[in-house]
């Protein structure tokens, strides 16, 4: 099986699960990646979620083999950013690189494992590991789905460990097994003065909520850069002396940091954390969009009745997104004038997740730290050095599901680099890594089936 080819196929579909004008691609790339699942001889369930159906997939189960679990998502963000070099959803190949939205996140890192199994089991049906497979079109959604999912079928998703193929490594050389993840706190926050647009002649005598948004959302952060929400940071634990010697040893600073992500200038908040440890070890609150009034072309003079903002927080080791959405919700009610009408609309939440919390992730003797052993040994047989062990700056959620419902640790890694501009125009994946991740995971299983 051609990984490039399958891969070319997989980003055809337009399988954007935020946008409803989406449903028959999110319906038909199911159907693509159940027919190839039933075609590499698993059994196929479709589980209804929220909005857009899990896949579970399994080959035959038997007593004495080893258990893993292989996650991955099948939806997409969307791609209307300006930009785009060619269509987003044809993959071009240049350079060395193949070019699609979900090229990088995720239908490149699902595809190194789909085409990894593929050919394991047609060389043999009888393969000597229990395989499950579960691929959700929620993701890119927060998972609203997923706990309902890993809570019904906790025992079709029993294993002695999860891999996921979801994270990002440095470049074709620096590969990184991810030892934890951000959690996440998404909400949309509408300010509302007045019922309808008014004219701006009436500047001076009313209040402009775009103004008190914009004083608001400035309120968020201090000079330096931090979260200006009490409470916030109460429970950050620091990174250990290993988490930090491990980022030392990443092949570049702050400022080639910079330069690879194509930005001008980095914040400012680098007293205690370098840039690199900052996205890593600590929270944060972002806008990522911001809206109200016109937008047109030209000018509208008006004073809008309503503005709003979309802002995402990120959570490290010991926050919860419970504590943090009340600590928002009290800041954000504490600062807003009485008369100004709020509208408060949490959606995406995810508690982090942190491997090393384990102590079992390095023993040999136990499942999940034998099958780190075998991903170190592998990615320094494939990639010519051993793999960092880094937290990451991004959130799956279900990773810190299946730990809390089923106890379940999970090895993390990335194909991706930060050269793919993920969520981004022109997403992009190696395709070097792309193949070299295929044959990671056939070494992988094979060695975890032979054990």
């Amino acid at each position: 099986m051609n990984i490039r080819s399958f891969l070319a196929k997989y980003v055809g579909y337009k399988s954007v699960s935020c946008d409803d004008s989406c449903l028959k691609d999110m319906k038909n790339v199911r159907n693509f990646l159940c027919d190839f699942l039933h075609d590499s001889g698993l059994q196929i369930q479709e589980v209804a979620a929220e909005k857009h159906g899990i896949i579970l997939a399994k080959n035959d189960h038997k007593l004495g083999r080893n258990t893993v679990l292989l996650y991955g998502h099948y939806d997409v963000q969307p791609a209307e950013e300006p930009g785009w070099e060619s269509d987003p959803f044809t993959m071009v190949e240049h350079d060395g690189r193949l070019y699609a939205r979900g090229a990088s996140d995720d239908k490149g890192g699902t595809s190194t494992f789909l085409v990894a199994l593929n050919e394991l089991l047609s060389e043999n049906r009888d393969f000597p590991l229990n395989i499950t497979v579960v691929l959700e079109g929620e993701e890119e959604i927060g998972s609203p789905g997923m706990l309902k999912f890993i809570q019904e079928y906790r025992d079709e998703l029993r294993a002695d460990f999860a891999v996921v193929a979801d994270t990002g490594s440095i470049d074709e050389e620096n590969i990184i097994l991810t030892t934890g993840l951000r959690g996440l706190v998404g909400f949309e926050l509408t300010l509302r003065s007045a019922k309808h647009d008014i004219h701006s002649g009436y500047g001076g005598a009313i209040v402009n909520p775009i103004r008190e948004l914009v004083k608001l959302c400035a309120s968020f952060h201090n000079p330096d850069g931090s979260v200006n929400i009490p409470g916030f940071y109460d429970n950050v634990v620091p990174p250990s002396e290993f988490e930090r010697s491990q980022t030392r040893l990443l092949p570049f600073k702050d400022a080639e940091f910079l330069a690879k992500l194509g930005v001008k200038k980095l914040s400012n908040d680098q007293d205690a954390y370098s840039a690199i440890d900052s996205m890593r070890f600590l929270p944060t609150l972002e806008f990522n969009g911001i809206t109200g009034g016109y937008q047109g072309d030209g000018l509208k003079t008006i004073i809008p009745g309503e503005a709003s903002v979309k802002i995402t927080c990120r959570l490290v080791n010991n926050q919860d997104v419970d504590t943090i959405r009340f600590l928002l919700k009290r800041a954000i009610y504490e600062r807003v004038d009485s008369n100004i009408e709020v509208e408060l609309n949490f959606e995406k939440a995810s508690n982090p997740y942190n491997l090393l919390s384990n102590p079992d992730c390095f023993d040999n003797a136990t499942s999940i730290g034998h099958g780190i052993k075998i991903a170190d040994q592998e990615i320094k047989n494939i990639f010519g050095k051993s793999p960092l062990y880094l937290r990451d700056g991004g959130s799956i959620a279900l990773m810190r599901l299946l730990k809390d419902v089923l106890s379940l640790d999970s090895i993390l890694v990335g194909f991706s680099s930060t050269r793919d501009h993920i969520h981004d125009a022109n997403e992009s994946i190696s395709v070097e890594m792309l193949e070299k991740g295929c044959i990671f995971f056939k070494n992988f299983l094979t060695r975890l089936a032979l054990d």
